[in-house]
């Protein structure tokens, strides 16, 4: 599947929730995603990548934006721009179950390691230059 398919699956997602207007929803123009190497186990499975979209939808978009680069569609130039991780697979575990305070909140006890990984699959699909989930 595209990462275009992806998007759409977390644009409609976030409509259905009520996080987004379809105002904030029109998106400008993405920049194309790259192949990224990553220590996923479940990089790359489609199945994997879909529930992804659909827990970012749920959990991530409200900071992160629908295009995951960091602009809320609630409070404007928010959250860390998500398609440039750098930090390794890992560290993205450990920073969305525990947290990165002051802005960003735990959610170990709401998601367990394997939706975070599939969030963390889902990201790699629109992830651009400068990313590394290694």
């Amino acid at each position: 599947m595209k990462p275009l398919l992806f998007r759409s699956v977390v644009l409609a997602t976030a409509l259905i929730a009520g996080s987004i207007t379809p105002a904030v929803a029109e998106s400008d123009e993405v920049p194309d995603p790259i192949d990224i190497e990553s220590a996923n186990p479940m990089s790359g499975d489609p199945e994997a990548i879909e529930a992804g979209a659909f827990l970012y939808g749920r959990w991530c978009v409200q900071c992160h934006g629908v295009k995951a680069d960091g602009w809320s569609p609630r409070w404007g130039k928010w959250g860390f721009d998500l398609r440039t991780w750098w930090r390794g697979y890992e560290k993205f575990i450990e920073v969305v179950a525990v947290g990165k305070l002051p802005k960003m909140p735990p959610f170990g006890e709401y998601l367990d390691f394997d939706q975070i990984s599939q969030i963390g699959a889902f990201l790699e699909t629109v992830s651009i230059e400068g990313a590394n989930w290694q």
